[in-house]
């Protein structure tokens, strides 16, 4: 595309781009008017170092050039502009920005502005850019573009992603008049944020000037703007349509992205040029890392073990998922790299790489984009079309389908059975590995026990890895239907139809607490013993010292073997469980005490929305039998499989609690041979370190030193606030290391609804749940949760989290115990402060400060 600014307006007008009308003077035609000894001369001086002698040989050259009265014909235009192309100019990797002649609103002297424009070409300034970029002069070549002049009543520049790195957003900048006031910062301009081509954020500046062309002088000038012109936006509504339809254009037909200069001239655009933004690596080489969704699992940094059981977690799981559907080994060849790196880490921070989640989900049978817009509502993301995700040929969609729809259908209509069998391989396997977890008698024999356990756990995994493809499938269909069932409402009625979901692992531990609560309430005693030693590591045997809490003790022991893996950030090895740190677990129960709130009056709270939300859908039997038909058994199926995903869930923090129990056994072991210094040292060394343990040729010592080194490395970033998505290419940033929003003034926000209702209170907002105050009655504020924080919610009023999805843990247990929520509220541990009131309307998503 991009041969200088004739190549990019040829293109642009081939894509039926309003371009003004222009011609375009070639290099080797500008020449042959020339003297062409002159000429010579020239192109043999350019192979030297002598700048002067180049540029007094250009000018002699310039004079003896005669361009024929024939050659320029625009048409009845008045003016032109002049304009340079060379050979370098505007390409990917040089601008030559500010470096050429440009002329403009030519009348007379036509020939004498296409003469100086060439000229420039040989400049001291070109010459020096080219040295300092190790050009060769040689290489320089100008075509001259004359192009009828548009007296444009506003223009600017539409950047196609942010020239600092932020590749998700656009930016128009524009102003009134010429948009040659605006690159010589003579013109007042706005400014508009688009993200996914919608303006979010408008700055309207106070304009005082601009820049217009004056007929009797024949030149530019500088004139003031009406003064109630110049607090009102410079581009109208239809007019950044205009814009963003064009930009959309481009963005199908190039790889790189673009500035494009623009003007309008009574209402009509008309694109001027456009040129690839040389800070800004190309689509093509773009690796997107995002951790929207995972970090409600793996926030902030995760230790070389955790990150490295969790990456080679998921290609074996997706591995064994491949070929259980029946996949061909061409299919696997296709995706092997891609299930090999479906994580990445950046200052000790997991991400998912969506570049390669995409190039998975090809081989689902409808494929490309549907495929991944499910994805990303699954995991809450966007990736605003930077990613291309191949579209499968018809034949190949056939193909696939053929191949498996046997086991999609199994899965289906036999999901319960498919449920039952995992759960069933899932308790055997626990019971048994927890069993032989007591037995071992040393760090080798440990070792081995953790990679069996390791198998055999990924093999049955296959399982709620379908089940979560379900999920998000049957999810976002059952919210489109319910939309088209109520309108409007559809959203709001089919969150608070969700809210009732007793069946759940996840409120079945909430439940239990509360039980506890209800017993710790009536025992005035009790209350006293466990505030007096609330900070006592060895709480529960405390308890087992008093007869008289015998029975809260054995009560209390049973939700700890049954639920005592749970905790804060509970997928990360190095993170203790609720059944090594009880008394966590206490102090919650203490506050569900204090809160009077009893397991029958929750229910009924539950119980009630969603039979509301029944009650309405019901409505529609009539009016929309078809629709409705579909969305009540898909609505059946869709509550089935969330349900287990939450299940599997759990089950899933079980393994992790059970391999970090013996990780611990493995590192007390290596503490008392000397190779490490602490127990948890064991959690700096990577899955595959550790198992190679049991052949080791290296050494204590240089186990020590590698670990010392990993936690020097990881200081270095404990500080460094990351953003949730990272734009790689080449192995380097295109983003910053640093999240670029800001907080604006604004006393009103709005996010996603995922729980209706409407709230004004107090809030409270919580980095870490261990340093929690007491949240009953409040509204919490989060940047992400985990499910461990579910606990937590019972007592709240509402919940504004800054990242999720519809299916994240968040939504659902606020639907369950019938919170309002919303979740991808930007910055909302910023924005709020602890004690702040403000006002949430879970039905809409809109957040007011009072």
């Amino acid at each position: 595309m991009f041969n200088g600014k004739a190549g990019s307006l040829k293109f642009l007008a081939s894509l039926g781009l309003n371009v003004p009308p222009f011609t375009v003077i070639t290099h080797e035609e500008f020449i042959s008017w020339g003297d062409k000894k002159i000429w010579d001369e020239l192109h043999e001086a350019l192979a030297t170092t002598d700048a002067k002698k180049i540029e007094n040989l250009a000018k002699s050259f310039i004079h003896s050039v005669h361009i024929p009265d024939t050659r320029l014909d625009l048409g009845k235009n008045v003016h032109y502009a002049v304009r340079s192309s060379a050979s370098l100019e505007d390409s990917p990797e040089h601008s030559f920005a500010g470096i050429f002649e440009t002329k403009l609103f030519i009348s007379q002297k036509l020939n004498e502005a296409i003469k100086e424009v060439w000229h420039s070409l040989f400049h001291t300034k070109a010459l020096q850019y080219c040295v300092d970029r190790r050009l060769s002069w040689t290489l320089l070549k100008m075509d001259i573009v004359v192009q009828a002049m548009i007296d444009g009543e506003k223009s600017g520049v539409l950047f196609q992603a942010d020239p600092l790195g932020k590749i998700t957003e656009q930016i128009i900048v524009a102003g009134p008049g010429l948009g040659q006031g605006i690159v010589d910062e003579e013109t007042d301009t706005d400014r508009y944020i688009v993200e996914n081509y919608i303006v979010k954020e408008r700055h309207i500046h106070n304009k005082k000037h601009y820049i217009a062309f004056d007929q009797g002088s024949n030149t530019l000038i500088k004139k003031e703007l009406a003064d109630n012109q110049r607090e009102l936006s410079t581009l109208s509504d239809s007019d950044i349509e205009k814009l963003l339809k064009a930009s959309s254009i481009l963005s199908s037909k190039v790889e790189h992205f673009l500035d494009i200069e623009f003007t309008f001239r009574n209402g009509d655009l008309f694109v001027l040029q456009a040129r690839p933004i040389t800070t800004v690596p190309s689509r093509k080489h773009i690796h997107i890392f995002d951790n929207s969704n995972i970090a409600e699992n793996y926030p902030k940094q995760s230790t070389p073990l955790t990150y490295t059981a969790l990456a080679r977690g998921y290609s074996a799981n997706f591995k064994n998922l491949v070929r259980y559907l029946g996949f061909s080994e061409d299919d696997f060849r296709y995706i092997n790299h891609s299930l090999e790196n479906l994580v990445g880490q950046w200052g000790g921070q997991i991400y998912y790489n969506l570049n390669n989640w995409y190039s998975v989900y090809t081989l689902l049978p409808f494929g490309g984009e549907k495929a991944a817009s499910s994805f990303e509502e699954m995991v809450g993301i966007g990736t605003s079309g930077m990613i291309e995700v191949p579209e499968r040929t018809l034949f190949q969609k056939l193909r696939i389908i053929a191949k498996i729809l046997p086991k999609f259908a199994s899965f289906y209509f036999m999901a319960g059975r498919h449920h039952r069998q995992y759960k069933k391989e899932f308790k055997e396997l626990y019971e048994r590995f927890n069993r032989d977890a007591h037995n071992t008698k040393d760090a080798f024999e440990t070792i081995h026990l953790l990679s069996r356990l390791d198998s055999e756990f990924l093999a049955i995994i296959k399982i709620p890895l379908l089940n979560d493809f379900f999920s998000s499938v049957l999810n976002r269909s059952c919210r489109i239907l319910a939309g088209r069932l109520a309108g409007s409402r559809g959203d709001q009625l089919y969150n608070d139809l969700l809210s009732h979901r007793e069946d759940l692992e996840s409120s079945k531990a909430i439940y239990s607490l509360i039980g506890l609560a209800e017993s710790v309430r009536a025992n005035h005693a009790l209350v006293t013993f466990l505030e007096k030693n609330l900070q006592d590591h060895h709480i529960l045997a405390r308890l087992l010292e008093h007869s008289e809490f015998r029975d809260f003790y054995h009560k209390f022991k049973a939700h700890l073997d049954r639920f005592g893996d749970r905790s804060q950030w509970e997928m990360k090895i190095e993170v203790p469980t609720a059944r090594e740190n009880p008394e966590t677990t206490i102090k919650l129960i203490l506050e569900y005490a204090k809160s009077g709130m009893s397991e029958k009056s929750q229910r009924s709270r539950e119980r009630e929305k969603s039979d509301y939300a029944h009650k309405e859908l019901k409505k529609y039997w009539f009016a929309k039998p078809l629709t409705s038909l579909l969305f009540w058994q898909l609505f059946r199926k869709c509550t089935e499989v969330i349900c287990f995903r939450e299940d599997a869930r759990f089950d899933r923090v079980r393994f992790k609690g059970l391999s970090r129990k013996l990780v611990l056994s493995i590192g007390k072991n290596l503490v008392a041979k000397k190779w490490i210094e602490q127990t948890e040292d064991i959690f700096y060394l990577t899955y595959d370190e550790l198992m190679s343990l049991v052949y080791d040729t290296y050494g204590p010592g240089y186990w020590r030193e590698l670990i010392s080194l990993r936690k020097n490395h990881l200081e270095k970033f404990k500080d460094l606030k990351l953003p949730d998505r990272l734009i790689v290419n080449d192995l380097t940033f295109a983003e910053k290391l640093s999240d670029k929003s800001t907080v604006t003034s604004s006393n009103s926000v709005r996010g996603v609804p995922c729980s209706g209702g409407i709230i004004e209170t107090q809030c409270e907002v919580v980095l870490d749940l261990n340093q929690a105050p007491s949240l009953n009655g409040k509204i919490l504020v989060a940047e992400r949760t985990d499910p461990a924080w579910g606990y937590f919610f019972v007592g709240v009023k509402g919940i504004i989290i800054e990242k999720g999805s519809m299916l994240s843990h968040a939504a659902i247990i606020s639907r369950e115990l019938g919170i309002p929520c919303i979740i991808n509220v930007k910055n909302a541990t910023e924005r709020f402060k602890s004690g702040m009131k403000i006002r949430m309307n879970g039905d809409t998503g809109e957040i007011e400060i009072l």
